[in-house]
């Protein structure tokens, strides 16, 4: 808008950056971080949602379930195997926030 003198065709900051800079800066994240900014806007919620993200958080966090499919959809991996690890240890933390968990 002329208000803002910026012109309603022009890109965010975020989309001039390249994407392995930014990719590399949500990596950085913790889950709940990273869930969280899935949510800002359909840019963000596809980079959030990068299949290699979820695989570096899966394999850091769950390195015992590292056999898998090779056609495994990270992300949904990640919240099973979160949900397993509760399932198995109900006493450490509410499963309902699990997404900022720090696993021992």
């Amino acid at each position: 808008t002329q208000s803002t003198g910026k012109k309603n065709n022009d890109k965010g900051w975020w989309e001039i950056l390249p994407t392995e800079l930014i990719l590399y800066c949500l990596a950085l994240l913790s889950p709940k971080a990273l869930t969280n900014v899935s949510c800002v806007c359909k840019f963000w919620n596809q980079l959030a949602n990068t299949e290699s993200l979820w695989k570096r958080l899966s394999l850091s966090f769950f390195p015992e379930r590292s056999n898998f499919d090779p056609k495994v959809q990270w992300k949904l991996f990640f919240f099973q195997s979160v949900k397993l690890y509760f399932s198995k240890n109900p006493c450490i933390l509410n499963p309902v926030s699990y997404t900022h968990l720090t696993l021992p």
